[in-house]
């Protein structure tokens, strides 16, 4: 009976350092801190990666100070007029360059996307502006995703 206290014990002490130590939480690094907080750039930029298939690398070029080289590892048509292809940077804490392409009724094309990395704590979203040219906009990703608090 003392056996299994001992072994029980040594146990719940093991559960309790486990937990205890999966409660920290990583520092977040600012991957796109040397960056302005708006880059224009083209359109053609976009429609472009949709040209390159899964397993391909490329090099985006957003600006003369801001590009994102990777791979893209997914591609996806759901719906006739909904495209999106998804780029892994070999740079920027392996961050994820998410672009979706939509086709509308009228003919005309409009992108949206994000680009940011797990271990990052900035990105930055695809935008256009007032008349209609695209931009990457730097965001925190602490104000675009909530921590979820279970009490």
């Amino acid at each position: 009976m003392l056996f299994a206290k001992k072994y029980m014990i040594l146990l719940l002490l093991c559960l309790t350092t486990a937990v205890a130590s999966a409660q920290n939480k990583a520092a977040l690094t600012a991957d796109f801190a040397h960056l302005s907080n708006s880059i224009s750039f083209k359109e053609n930029i976009l429609s472009e990666t949709f040209s390159k298939q899964e397993g391909q690398n490329i090099d985006v070029n957003f600006s003369a100070a801001f590009n994102f080289p990777g791979t893209v590892i997914g591609q996806q048509k759901v719906y006739d007029n909904l495209h999106t292809i998804i780029i892994r940077s070999s740079d920027y804490n392996a961050a994820l360059l998410q672009i979706s392409k939509q086709m509308k009724a009228d003919g005309s094309i409009s992108y949206t996307g994000r680009i940011f990395s797990n271990g990052g704590s900035d990105g930055f979203s695809i935008v256009t502006d007032a008349k209609g040219d695209y931009q990457l906009q730097k965001f925190e990703k602490a104000v675009v995703l909530q921590d979820c608090h279970i009490q």
